[in-house]
C-alpha cells in the first residue's frame, strides 16, 4: 500500500510527530507514537512517555476511551508480541476491537522483528507495514539502535566554536562564544541525552549546571552529570558536589583520584567510580561501558578541548554539533579536534552534514550551526 493512499500519510506523520515527544525518559527503548483513526478523525492518541511505562498504542487506545472498536491504528513501530515490563501491546489491541494497523518500521529487537503481521493475521487484524518510514524511524530512534550492537552509550558531541577552531581564548575563557539563541538550541540537543560529560578544567573554571532549561526540559528527565578527571582535583565547593546539587552526578577517575575525593564531597547523590588508565590516561572505553552499566545509553560530550580531543582522536561518537562563531581568537591551544596530527589530504576521512543552519535574532551576531554524522567505516 502506498503510503500517500488516502490519509495514511497525514496519520502517520502524526504518530511521528508524538513520538518525538518521548525524549529521554525512554532511554533505552525506542521512542514511539500512535494514534487511533476513524470514521477520518483522530480519536485517541498518545506515545511511549517513559521506561517502563504503557507504550504508545496502549496509550493512544485509552485516550480513544472504549470507542475504537473498528478504528484504525497508525503506530511508528511495529506493536511489540512479548511479555516485556508491559503486556504484549498486539493483545491490547485485539482486545479494543481495532480492524487495522499501519506501523512505520520494523523493531530491530529480535524478540519482536517481524512478529507482528503474522500474530495480528491469526486474530483477523490487517496489519501494513508502511516501509517508506522505516528511515525515519531509524533516524529518529539511533541511539535505541546502537544499543543493540554495542557494549558503550551512543556518543554526541557537542561545542562552540571560532572561525579558527578554537574552543576558548588563550586564557581558557569560552563564556560566550556562542550567540544566545545558539546556547538555547544547546538545551534542546540535550533533551535526548542520558548523560552530559565535560572534563576537570571545564568543570572547575566554569562551575557548569548541566540542566535541561525551560522550554526543553518539559517532558524530560534530568540528564546524569558527569565529570571526568583523572588527577582528581575538582573544586568541591561547586554546584553539582554541594549538598544542595540536585540529580545523579557521576565522577570517573583514577584509584589515586577517588581516594582524594572520597570524603570531600558533600552532594551525598554523588557517585565517585575509579577507572583503569590507558597510556597514561583514563580508558576512555572503560568509562563509556561503565557508563552503559549505570544507565546511560545516550552521552552528549560538551568539552572542554582536551576531552573533546581525546573522542575525536579516539573517533568515539556518532553525531557531531558544531556552533560556529563569526570571529577568530588565533594561536595553538584549546583548537576542538586537538593539536595531534588526525588525517592527511590521502587519508582524510569524512562526516557527513545533515543539517546546517544560520542562528540568531536581529539583535545578535549569527552563528551557523552544523550537524555532522559519522560515514560508516570513517
Amino acid at each position: 500500500m502506498n503510503v500517500k493512499d488516502g490519509f495514511n500519510h497525514l496519520w502517520m506523520e502524526k504518530a511521528f510527530s508524538l513520538a518525538q515527544r518521548g525524549c529521554n525518559r525512554v532511554n533505552p527503548n525506542p521512542r514511539v507514537g500512535a494514534v487511533v483513526v476513524k470514521n477520518g478523525k483522530i480519536i485517541g492518541q498518545g506515545w511511549h512517555e517513559y521506561f517502563g511505562g504503557p507504550h504508545a498504542e496502549v496509550n493512544a487506545l485509552k485516550k480513544a476511551q472504549g470507542k475504537a472498536k473498528g478504528a484504525d491504528l497508525f503506530v511508528t513501530l511495529e506493536p511489540c508480541s512479548t511479555h516485556g515490563k508491559t503486556p504484549p501491546c498486539i493483545c491490547s489491541i485485539a482486545e479494543a476491537g481495532i480492524k487495522r494497523v499501519f506501523f512505520g518500521a520494523v523493531d530491530i529487537n529480535p524478540l519482536n522483528r517481524k512478529k507482528a503481521v503474522p500474530e495480528f493475521k491469526k486474530l483477523g487484524i490487517q496489519a501494513v507495514y508502511l516501509q517508506d518510514y522505516q528511515r525515519l524511524h531509524d533516524e529518529m530512534n539511533r541511539d535505541f539502535i546502537h544499543g543493540f550492537s554495542h557494549s558503550f552509550p551512543y556518543i554526541e558531541l557537542k561545542t562552540a566554536v571560532t572561525l579558527d577552531g578554537k574552543m576558548a581564548d588563550s586564557k581558557g575563557r569560552s563564556k560566550w562564544i556562542s550567540n544566545e539563541s545558539s546556547r538555547q538550541m544547546v538545551h534542546e540537543i540535550r533533551q535526548n541525552a542520558d548523560g552530559i560529560l565535560i572534563g576537570a578544567a571545564t568543570f572547575n573554571r566554569d562551575d557548569p549546571s548541566l540542566t535541561i532549561r525551560p522550554p526543553f526540559q518539559e517532558g524530560t528527565k534530568d540528564p546524569a552529570k558527569i565529570i571526568l578527571t583523572k588527577s582528581g582535583c575538582l573544586n568541591t565547593s561547586h554546584r553539582l558536589l554541594s549538598k544542595d546539587s540536585q540529580g545523579k552526578v557521576l565522577i570517573l577517575t583514577t584509584a589515586q583520584g577517588e581516594k582524594k575525593l572520597k570524603n570531600r564531597i558533600r552532594n551525598s547523590r554523588c557517585e565517585i567510580m575509579a577507572i583503569p588508565q590507558d597510556n597514561g590516561l583514563l580508558s576512555l572505553m572503560a568509562c563509556l561501558k561503565v557508563l552503559k552499566k549505570t544507565g546511560v545509553h545516550h552521552l552528549l560530550v560538551e568539552g572542554g578541548a582536551h576531552v573533546f580531543s581525546q573522542f575525536i582522536r579516539q573517533r568515539l561518537f556518532q553525531v557531531l554539533h558544531l556552533f560556529m562563531a563569526p570571529t577568530l581568537f588565533g594561536g595553538k591551544d584549546y583548537i576542538f579536534s586537538g593539536d595531534e596530527i588526525l588525517s592527511s589530504i590521502r587519508t582524510k576521512r569524512y562526516l557527513q552534514c545533515t543539517s546546517c543552519l544560520i542562528v540568531g535574532n536581529t539583535n545578535e551576531l549569527k552563528d551557523i550551526y552544523m550537524r555532522y554524522s559519522c560515514l560508516p567505516g570513517s
